[in-house]
């Protein structure tokens, strides 16, 4: 208070906050709204107040460190990729009252990436902090899933195949006697070559490479001898 007066004389100003005081210089107010009453005593006992509120609201919004945008391979023998630790969870969360929460909004939430599986695909996961008086911050990044695994196939056995009265054949197809399996594709495409079709004349032995392709291009071979007789 300022003007402090009294026609005999004023013994003492003072407050009633925090065990009270004569001024409230080095004071700290929490978040919320207090009361403060202030008091005048002259030299005869007589005293007067007056009071007024203190309003203290939280405007500072908390803070933490994202990682940026992650690139990954499927994790082997599966079409997702697994998350196996904290390494894609923020880091530094700090607020100037306090943090109550750090949660994602990937596959329902949570507070951890740890056990998420990640598909084939770009996913953006968004992040948010929020502290004790409900100012939040968000971070925001995309995980690219890329399928980089190899089908595997197996080839037909070696095979012969006889020349007619000509000393001519044309080669098998031998897709259909080819298994292929992958990761992430339930049918592969399985080529040949040289292509079935192909004629031959005379006795020789030929070298069938079957390959295996998925649908991210990736591919494997296997290869088999024919035996024109």
């Amino acid at each position: 208070p300022t003007m402090a007066a009294d026609n005999c004389g004023v013994t003492s100003v003072t407050h009633n906050y925090n065990m009270g005081g004569t001024t409230l210089a080095g004071q700290d107010f929490p978040v919320g709204t207090t009361t403060v009453v202030w008091t005048i005593e002259d030299v005869n006992g007589r005293t007067d107040t007056c009071t007024y509120t203190v309003v203290v609201t939280d405007n500072e919004i908390p803070t933490f460190t994202c990682v940026g945008d992650q690139a990954f391979g499927t994790s082997t023998g599966f079409c997702v990729y697994s998350v196996t630790d904290a390494s894609l969870d923020p880091t530094m969360a700090a607020d100037n009252c306090g943090v109550t929460s750090v949660t994602h909004n990937y596959n329902g939430g949570g507070a951890t990436l740890a056990g998420q599986n990640f598909p084939v695909d770009t996913t953006n996961v968004i992040w948010t902090i929020l502290d004790v008086n409900g100012n939040s911050h968000t971070c925001t990044y995309d995980v690219v899933v890329s399928d980089n695994e190899n089908p595997e196939i197996t080839c037909a056995a070696d095979a012969e195949v006889f020349l007619d009265a000509s000393c001519m054949q044309i080669l098998p197809d031998y897709t259909s006697l080819t298994t292929a399996s992958d990761n992430c594709d339930t049918e592969v495409a399985i080529t040949q070559s040289p292509a079935a079709g192909t004629e031959y004349t005379g006795e020789q032995v030929v070298t069938v490479t079957m390959t295996a392709t998925d649908d991210s291009n990736n591919t494997a071979t296997c290869t088999l001898d024919v035996t024109f007789t």
